[in-house]
């Protein structure tokens, strides 16, 4: 890969983000300071500045995922109603750029492998979207565009994996599979009144599917020079 991509710059910063990860979940955990709190965003700052020094073709999708990613932290932090539709709606948009970064990197796009590999997730999500009243009045049709494109985005990662079997499709069945977590804990914690015990696992899903899926772009990228 890229001859930057472990060096000592790279290593550092890749500390210095799992090292903010978790502090703020040890914060998150034991309350020690309102201010930790800003931690999370530092983590996905840092993010950002690992992929800009990693990568030599910097896609812009990416960086529009990651920054829509931030919108949607800082907009979930708020505890109204509102800042929840709104911080969903935030949510959907970087959904909506990671499907189309996936579709545009992946080597089969036949539509039945694809409609067959979604039709679990499509199922899953969509029992969980009409399962609770509180959906119905709260960002109904951005949680229902989110199953949409999660679905298809589990459809694309498994039909690939089964068709192709390499590197690039295992990273990107991982990273859905950790999306598929981090969604139905954020449902939880959003619409089922968990947000407590489901905090700490959320950082840490989300954590490691950021990362993983940093990875799978430079994959990407690496494969196309």
């Amino acid at each position: 890969m890229y001859s930057n991509i472990n060096n000592k710059t790279t290593v550092i910063i890749s500390t210095i983000y799992f090292t903010t990860a978790l502090l703020f979940l040890i914060n998150e955990i034991l309350k020690l300071h309102p201010f930790l709190t800003y931690l999370g965003l530092l983590r996905l700052f840092t993010l950002i500045i690992l992929y800009l020094y990693t990568s030599k073709k910097k896609d812009y999708i990416y960086l529009g995922i990651l920054i829509f990613v931030i919108i949607s932290n800082i907009l979930f932090q708020k505890k109204t109603n509102a800042y929840l539709v709104y911080g969903t709606i935030a949510y959907l948009i970087y959904r909506f750029l990671t499907f189309i970064l996936v579709y545009k990197s992946i080597e089969n796009k036949k539509a039945l492998p694809i409609a067959i590999a979604t039709s679990p997730f499509l199922f899953f999500y969509l029992y969980l979207t009409f399962l609770n009243e509180k959906i119905f009045s709260l960002g109904f049709f951005s949680l229902f565009f989110n199953s949409l494109i999660m679905s298809f985005l589990g459809g694309l990662s498994l039909s690939n994996y089964y068709l192709y079997n390499n590197n690039k499709n295992v990273l990107l069945l991982i990273t859905v599979i950790l999306f598929v977590m981090q969604n139905l804990v954020f449902l939880l914690q959003k619409f089922y009144s968990f947000d407590g015990p489901f905090e700490p696992v959320s950082i840490i899903l989300n954590t490691i599917t950021l990362y993983i899926f940093y990875r799978y772009v430079l994959l990407i990228e690496y494969s196309e020079t």
